[in-house]
Parts: C-alpha cells; structure tokens; sequence
C-alpha cells in the first residue's frame, strides 16, 4: 500500500500565500469537490439545506473576517489559487465539520510508548455506479501529508485533504498528537448557522483550535487544558496522545463544556492497555446502526502490549466495521519516535457497512 505523500506549508509567507503552490494543481478537484457537496445538500437533512440557505444569504468576506487570524486570509488564498469564489473556499472548510465521522485508537505498548491511530470517515451523497461515497472518494483524491515549516524547521506535521486550514490529524514531535472525531447531537448544525448568522461567534471552530495547539503548546498537559476548556463552535471528540506512559485523553466536547473526561491511566487500572472512540460518548451503548466501537474494542483485546505497535494497529484501523465505505484514509503517530504513517482506505468488498456485526481483521 503507498503511503501518502509530502507537501510543506510554509507558515513564514503571508498567509494569502501560504497554499497558493499547493491548490493550484488540484484546482479542478477541489472545484468538482465544492459543486458535489452543494449539489447533495438538499437530500441530507432539512438542517443541512437551512445551512446552505443561510451561506448564500452571507457575505463571504464578512465571514472570513470573522475567522481568528491567520484562517480567513488563508481560505483567501485557497479561493485564489484555486480559482474558487470565497463562498465555496469556505464550504472546502466546513465539509469536515458537516459530514465528518471517524474513529480513533491511542494504545500502549509494554514499556510504556504510546500509538495513536485515527480513520478519518465521510459520508455524503452514494454514488449507486460506483458503490461508493462520493465525497469520500472526492476527499482520496486530494488527501495529502503537510509539513508546517516556520524558519526552517517543522513545528508539526498533519494528515489532511488540499485546501484545508484547519487539522483534524497532527502531530508535534517529542510532544504530543491530536485527532478530531464528530461527536453527533441536535446542536451541530444550530451552532455553525448561528455563527454564520452572527447571532454567537463567541466559540472556537475546533480544527482551527487542533491546529492552534500544535503550533503553540509545548507537552501534551497543554495541549490538554486547551482543548478541554476553550469554549467551541459545537460538539466535538478531541484525543490527544502524549510521549510518557499514560498521556492519553478523549475528551467529550459540547461547545461550552467538556464532559466524561476519560484518560487512558483509566483504561490501563481496568487491565487494558487502549482507548477507542467513534462518533458517541463513551459511556454509553453505540447506537443500534453503527457498531463500529465494540468490534475495535475486541480487535484491540487480540492485541497484547508487546504488538501494541504501528503493525498491529493498521490491522485494527483496517478491519471491518473500523474500515468501511466512509473511510477515506488511516494515519498512525508516535510522537515520542517522531513518525507518522498514513494511507488510503478503501472498502469495496461485501461487508463494508459501518455496522457490521463482526470484527474481521483483513
């Protein structure tokens, strides 16, 4: 399987500069991406069209403005080199928000190193010819890996789609890694058509906060006391994955509130050696129609702490349900090794559905 490749943004140019080189030969795709994703909207969800209708009654710039700098210069950029209006530049940065899903492992091995693998999921829009998700497929065909560069050296890597200024996946080496999971309520949609509206912008977009702590935080405690009190846009699953035994935490996220705070010393006092999340609180049962979490969970049993390593876990990341037709792509960190490894899934035989019943590690 081909890993992804390397792209590097270079955080000493003007923001309106910084993606210019990088969108530019995905400008088609990124295009045909936007176009797809306005066009299914009206079929996802009555709050999903209210969404949309309130965007198109929106002044784009006024938007942007209204992003936390550097962002909404830099969705700047990415309209200009992608020859995309600010509207639908806008859109490319809220796909994610909209119709992300995802699942995350953090593991430890027997001397205490600690693994972190995330599948990053999306769902919109089936494509009956093909037996895929079009988005999906769309997000596979402008996925790439990203150096942050500032004077000359890396301050963090991410794994991300073209044209993206937020992370939902980064790593900072000798630090910590952090990925981003849905967490599904009634407030998702409420929360971003009151932001766009200007009725509460008080609330952090939290793949621009992913983002902001690893630019800034030093060790995994900050990156943690950040992602677990700034207030945010909406609901969210922030884990983070430390360089010392035990740093491991997924935080339940509303957008005021952190709940069930859950650490991977929790797991290790129960004699396991792992934490898994998907797209629900951890502490209750997963719905009836996605039973991703409870076959991840025996996989993760199977895997002892000697094989708790980026082997291993690639075939848990890779097993079905874990694996299924929504998965764009697995990427797995070890801060502490500084390495990260991350490529395309795909799931096209029988069996994908993300509620299969049975584990089967393929």
């Amino acid at each position: 399987m081909k890993p992804l490749a390397w792209q590097t943004i270079n955080l000493d140019l003007p923001p309106k500069e910084r993606w210019t080189a990088i969108v530019k030969p995905y400008k088609a795709r990124l295009q045909d991406l936007v176009n797809t994703f306005k066009a299914m909207a009206g079929f996802v969800s009555k709050d999903l069209f209210k969404l949309f209708e309130a965007l198109e009654k929106a002044n784009a710039d006024k938007l942007l403005d209204a992003m936390p700098a550097p962002y909404g210069d830099e969705i700047r950029g990415i309209a200009a080199g992608a020859d995309l209006t600010l509207l639908d530049a806008l859109i490319c940065n809220l796909i994610y928000e909209i119709s992300g899903a995802c699942s995350v492992i953090i593991a430890q091995d027997n001397n205490g190193h600690i693994i972190h693998g995330h599948n990053l999921d999306t769902a919109a829009n089936w494509n009956f010819t093909s037996g895929q998700w079009d988005i999906a497929e769309k997000l596979r065909a402008i996925t790439t890996n990203l150096h942050y560069v500032k004077d000359g050296n890396v301050i963090f890597n991410s794994t991300t789609y073209v044209g993206y200024a937020g992370v939902f996946e980064g790593m900072k080496t000798g630090s910590f890694s952090i990925s981003v999971n849905t967490r599904f309520d009634t407030t998702l949609y409420g929360a971003l058509i009151r932001w766009i509206t200007g009725k509460d912008r008080s609330g952090q977009f939290g793949t621009f906060l992913v983002r902001d702590s690893l630019t800034v935080d030093a060790t995994y405690a900050d990156a943690v006391k950040r992602l677990n009190s700034t207030k945010l846009m909406g609901p969210g699953y922030l884990a983070v994955a430390g360089v010392k035994a035990g740093e491991g935490a997924i935080m339940s996220r509303g957008a005021k509130a952190s709940y069930g705070f859950w650490t991977l010393d929790d797991e290790i006092a129960k004699g396991k050696n792992y934490m898994v999340n998907t797209n629900w609180d951890h502490w209750l049962p997963d719905p009836f129609f996605d039973r991703r979490r409870v076959p991840a969970d025996k996989c993760m049993d199977g895997v002892h702490g000697d094989e708790a390593d980026f082997e291993h876990l690639f075939q848990v990341l890779s097993a079905k349900p874990t694996r299924n037709k929504m998965t764009c792509h697995s990427v797995m960190f070890s801060a502490l090794e500084g390495r990260i490894e991350s490529y395309q899934q795909y799931c096209k035989e029988r069996g994908c559905r993300p509620f299969e019943g049975q584990a089967m590690v393929v």
